[in-house]
């Protein structure tokens, strides 16, 4: 009697491990891209969120929140506190609980804000980069070495515009320190004035928090300091 054979022979078993292979390769782009096509969706959504937090925020105070909101000294330099623009606008995106935790009147690197500064807001953040979700805010010397830690932040990827050169204290810009823009003050038109943008983790860190008294932004990717205030 002929014995019947089951299973498969090691050349079928080939050609099946090939196919699957190839349908992989067809599929992971196509997967890719729809991944890819659902994180841009969320960074345009989260975009939307902040603009029409800014509006209502405009809506109800008669201005735009100020860059971020500090005293000064004798020379023009930074005390404190810090907060920027977008603590201002937590209520109008839905965080008032987070809000309600901070202590505005002391810096953001008080330790009674510890917890606060830490909080990593999605809105605040795009879905395709791959930044940290806390990472320390220092001042460097010349070099681009940490010389002090002052604290840790949350990061984020939108920053308000300053406007036209080096980010400092004074802009022609939406945001910087201590402003109070109006839509009636933006005579290019607000359809022609980009107000927020987006930056990835590697060009520069960022926080949603505000500017970090006396703290320095270093980039990764360069060996020259970009002598800015974290948040703008």
């Amino acid at each position: 009697m002929r014995r019947t054979r089951f299973g498969f022979t090691l050349v079928e078993l080939l050609v099946v491990i090939a196919i699957i292979a190839i349908l992989i390769a067809l599929l992971v782009p196509a997967v890719q891209k729809v991944r890819e096509t659902a994180a841009r969706a969320q960074c345009t959504n989260n975009l939307k969120q902040i603009g029409l937090a800014l509006q209502n925020y405009h809506d109800t105070k008669k201005a735009f929140p100020a860059g971020y909101v500090s005293e000064v000294d004798s020379a023009n330099n930074d005390t404190g506190p810090g907060w920027g623009w977008g603590v201002a606008i937590l209520p109008q995106l839905e965080q008032q609980n987070l809000l309600a935790s901070i202590v505005q009147s002391q810096p953001i690197e008080a330790s009674v804000n510890s917890g606060a500064r830490l909080q990593s807001l999605a809105v605040f953040r795009c879905p395709s980069d791959n930044a940290p979700q806390i990472w320390t805010a220092s001042q460097y010397d010349a070099l681009g070495t940490p010389t002090k830690a002052i604290c840790d932040v949350a990061s984020a990827n939108y920053l308000g515009v300053y406007g036209v050169g080096e980010p400092g204290v004074d802009g022609d810009g939406i945001f910087f320190r201590n402003s109070s823009i109006r839509i009636l003050d933006i005579t290019d038109g607000s359809s022609q004035t980009l107000m927020v943008g987006e930056r990835a983790f590697a060009l520069a860190p960022a926080t949603w928090t505000g500017a970090v008294t006396n703290a320095e932004i270093y980039p990764d990717n360069s060996s020259n300091m970009v002598l800015a205030h974290t948040g703008e």
